[in-house]
């Protein structure tokens, strides 16, 4: 039983094309294609593809919905310092038992270092900090978000009251800069310090580094040393440069007393309930975007790729990337632009992060069992990176089933009255984002209209006219198929051998077959449909034809009749003619019979009379002259329009060659060949491989670039046809020898001639 249908994999949301979701972006152009998926846990992922003239941008964001099961995290690494790619921190997420489900690139960083240049709230501890503030996004524990100016103080307070301003945490300490810098076991394993510092090395008391609270440290060791030292586990480095250190810090160090406990508190200097309750966060110096509704347009000018992330007025966040850099593909926009694209999608506060080629975006869409990089990164390669925003999903199994799979599920849910579905769901995730059990599936059948839709299991059997559904429940969730029938089309169509066809032919003594594909179609939609919907006959002299569309001719002599498909009131009538035998009578079942008859119809190739009839030599080889000749057919060159190129053998080419040998010549598709006497076209030596590939690369006006090829014997194909080479291996034109050998000095045979300038009638 033949099924004719379109078979795709189909997301129970369904993937819909951006222009029927999104109102026309007049920021980037007129959208072109795209789509939206849902990801689970309130996440909804956009894909927009946009023409504006003859620039084309490729945007990709992910709006969000806060929630507790879904929450937005700042992911670096093992360290701080040093860079990792996108795919490096979704393999350190799962190694430290985090589900990622989709995440972009974040904060500006040293190429030298990869520390990130901003501050850094990663689980509720302050990661990094920075001598200035900056414009920064923090996250809370239920996934909300905010945008606030984030700048901190940091204070070191002795028993005594004295205090010392702490400059950074986990930030390279630069030997030319006089700033203090708190180093943690996080930094890395090392202080990556240079030159004379002053060390002081804490054990944590009590409390946690974080922004508004204070942490009680206790005075381990202290010392000057030249260069870098191990940072213990657990325990925290004060250091700073002796040559170019503030006086009175360096002092304040040495006044520490081994064994006595000293505070630092970090405190927000603006908004500080907003980030002492921020569980993760990051500040970025790419500026502010947006600021409470009013967009920034004070950037400098230069478009690029562009990552940002802003928070709506309804409090949901979009985490937005454009690719960028590449013509033709997605050209990448300036800041200004960047930011009025965040407005558009109702973003009340955005800031913008790294771009250029830091610019990617990552993540696991639901019914795939592997991560991967969504947009297309500027370098051709992903860049590596500071640190990442990742949604981390925290949802467990509840069987309810929310994304249901199909692999002979089509979009066109239209079908011909008599069609049989076999509904195979291949896989159901479920709201929590976790498989279902499919043993514990059930199907049940809905038919408000004058449809007649039966389930039994996992099929369904559909007759009538109207619509009707198939609800596929898993657990509390459930899917809806809808069927919409029709028992008369419009129109009918036929096709065999993968062909439309409006009539057989068939020659006298033929002893094949056809097997007959037919489609329906209402308003030019194509009903899904099967044999045993159409009702199959033909006349009874002209053969015999079954109900799955097998048609046997009767072919003792010529005649002709018709074949006849009917669906409900509608009939197609398929004519068919029995004809005398082929044209070349030594062909018989050769595997180059069809090549040599396209081109015999074209008028390129002729034949030989004998007293067998018209024969072809498919297996004899093929001269130059003879090729000369089918190329000038080829080409419908005027040869008589060509005076004589002036061959050293022009007196000995036979007449029937020499027009095409001159013209050919004349327009450098065939070279002659250098021998004692001179330059002779030689027209009767046998044409070899690479010659004939040569010619055909000289006459085609396709310039697609190809790799070179990997055939064994590649070290032997001349010079002067390796470029054609590539071309028609690239084309599939040439395929050479199943042993992996191209075999260019070898002759080719007529049969060869025929299969290639037939592939050539359709690529070049």
């Amino acid at each position: 039983m033949k099924i004719k249908k379109r078979t795709i994999i189909l997301l129970s949301c369904i993937l819909i094309f951006a222009l029927e979701i999104n109102v026309l972006a007049d920021i980037l152009g007129e959208i072109i294609g795209g789509y939206n998926t849902g990801m689970g846990g309130k996440t909804e992922f956009y894909h927009n593809i946009y023409k504006n003239g003859e620039t084309y941008q490729r945007e990709y964001y992910v709006e969000y919905e806060p929630n507790p099961s879904v929450v937005p995290i700042v992911v670096n690494g093992d360290s701080i310092y040093g860079k990792r790619n996108i795919n490096q921190a979704i393999s350190y997420m799962q190694k430290n038992g985090m589900k990622p489900l989709i995440g972009i690139n974040a904060d500006y960083f040293s190429f030298k270092t990869g520390i990130p240049m901003g501050h850094t709230i990663m689980d509720g501890e302050l990661v990094t900090m920075d001598t200035t503030g900056q414009n920064a996004i923090g996250f809370n524990a239920d996934g909300t978000g905010f945008i606030s100016w984030l700048q901190i103080q940091g204070t070191f307070t002795k028993a005594d009251g004295t205090q010392m301003f702490l400059d950074c945490i986990n930030k390279w300490c630069q030997p030319t800069i006089s700033a203090s810098y708190l180093l943690t076991d996080k930094f890395s394993s090392s202080t990556k310090t240079s030159g004379s510092c002053k060390f002081v090395i804490f054990s944590p008391v009590s409390g946690k580094l974080s922004i508004g609270s204070s942490v009680t440290l206790r005075v381990d060791e202290k010392f000057d040393y030249d260069g870098e030292i191990a940072i213990p586990d657990g325990k925290y480095v004060l250091v700073m440069t002796n040559t170019y250190g503030d006086p009175s810090k360096l002092a304040f160090m040495d006044s520490l007393e081994i064994g006595s406990e000293i505070t630092l508190s970090n405190e927000a200097v603006y908004d500080k309930e907003l980030w002492a309750n921020a569980v993760n966060g990051m500040g970025s110096v790419g500026g502010r975007l947006i600021e409470n509704g009013t967009v920034n347009s004070n950037f400098e000018a230069g478009t690029a790729p562009r990552t940002a992330v802003g928070v709506k007025a309804d409090g949901k966040l979009i985490f937005y990337v454009i690719d960028g850099r590449q013509k033709g593909f997605s050209t990448g926009v300036q800041i200004k632009t960047l930011a009025k694209r965040m407005a558009e999608l109702g973003c009340v506060n955005a800031i913008n992060l790294d771009g250029g080629g830091s610019t990617a975006i990552a993540g696991i869409f639901p019914g795939s069992d592997e991560y991967s990089v969504i947009n297309s990164p500027s370098e051709g390669t992903l860049r590596s990176c500071a640190n990442y925003i990742f949604l981390k999903d925290e949802r467990t199994p509840t069987g309810d089933g929310e994304f249901f799979y199909f692999d002979n599920m089509t979009e066109n849910r239209n079908y011909l009255s008599g069609y049989v579905d076999t509904i195979n769901v291949t896989r159901v995730i479920d709201t929590g984002g976790y498989d279902v059990d499919l043993s514990t599936l059930t199907f049940t059948a809905d038919n408000p209209g004058y449809t007649n839709i039966t389930t039994n299991n996992n099929t369904a059997v559909i007759s009538g006219s109207g619509e009707g559904y198939v609800v596929v429940h898993a657990g509390g969730g459930f899917k809806y198929l809808t069927y919409s029938i029709y028992d008369t089309p419009d129109e009918i169509t036929v096709h065999a051998y993968n062909l439309p066809i409006s009539e057989l032919s068939y020659s006298v003594g033929d002893s094949f077959g056809t097997d007959i594909d037919a489609k329906a179609f209402v308003n030019t939609v194509e009903l899904n449909s099967m044999d045993s919907c159409f009702n199959w006959s033909c006349d009874e002299a002209i053969g015999t034809i079954d109900q799955n569309g097998y048609f046997v001719p009767d072919t003792s002599a010529p005649k002709s009749g018709s074949v006849y498909i009917r669906a409900g009131e509608k009939t197609l009538e398929i004519p068919i003619v029995i004809r005398e035998r082929e044209v070349f009578s030594d062909m018989g079942s050769h595997w180059a019979k069809d090549y040599a008859k396209t081109l015999y119809k074209e008028g390129i190739i002729t034949g030989e009379n004998t007293e067998n009839g018209l024969v072809y030599r498919p297996d004899s080889n093929i001269t130059r002259g003879e090729f000369a000749v089918i190329i000038s057919r080829y080409l419908n060159l005027d040869t008589s329009s060509y005076e004589d190129y002036g061959f050293a053998d022009s007196g000995n080419i036979p007449d029937w060659q020499r027009p095409a040998a001159n013209a050919a010549a004349s327009l450098g598709i065939i070279t002659g060949k250098q021998t004692e006497a001179g330059v002779t076209f030689s027209g009767s030596d046998s044409l070899t491989r690479a010659e004939a590939i040569a010619i055909l690369g000289r006459i085609s006006k396709n310039d697609t670039e190809f790799p070179d090829t990997n055939f064994s014997d590649s070290g032997s194909i001349p010079d002067y046809a390796k470029a054609s080479v590539r071309l028609l291996v690239g084309l599939g034109i040439v395929n050479g020898y199943e042993d992996g050998t191209l075999r260019p000095g070898g002759s080719i045979t007529r049969g060869e001639c025929a299969k290639m300038i037939c592939k050539c009638i359709d690529l070049l």
